[in-house]
């Protein structure tokens, strides 16, 4: 008797945490592709071992390039990493309501969401947002930084 308690004991705790570990924190921001190619030593060289500076892509410079729902927001933190992250505001979620560079934080002029671009280099929300910025995976190779999902 005792052994079945521990048997169904152990099975909801495993249940409870299997289901709970799921991501209720998804950005309302859907998946689309990304890639992108900045030429480090080339055209962005400032952008070369910076901290604070940002560079925003709307259109597509190439056929290959892909910006994801509304364009990609790549800047350095205040160490100095680069991050890379969705345009689109996750409080409003429309592909042409975009956030902007202030300094270290990004703005929507909508909503008044600001997002944490120096510190935390997560885009973490101030304001009615309670989702972060989108955020997309970097990689430094010699001379490009590239930014994908």
């Amino acid at each position: 008797m005792q052994k079945n308690i521990y048997k169904y004991l152990l099975i909801s705790v495993f249940a409870i945490i299997t289901f709970s570990c799921e991501d209720n924190r998804r950005s309302p921001i859907p998946d689309y592709p990304v890639y992108l190619e900045l030429d480090l030593l080339g055209e962005y060289n400032t952008f070369y071992n910076s901290r604070g500076q940002s560079l925003v892509f709307i259109e597509p410079r190439k056929a290959t390039e892909r910006l994801g729902f509304g364009g990609i927001l790549v800047c350095t933190n205040s160490w100095g990493e680069y991050c890379a992250f969705d345009l689109a505001c996750p409080y409003e979620a429309k592909r042409d309501l975009r956030v902007r560079p202030d300094g270290l934080v990004a703005v929507c002029d909508s909503c008044g969401s600001k997002f944490d671009l120096w510190e935390t280099a997560l885009g973490v929300p101030q304001g009615p947002s309670k989702f972060p910025l989108k955020k997309y995976r970097t990689s430094v190779s010699v001379n490009k930084l590239v930014i994908f999902r």
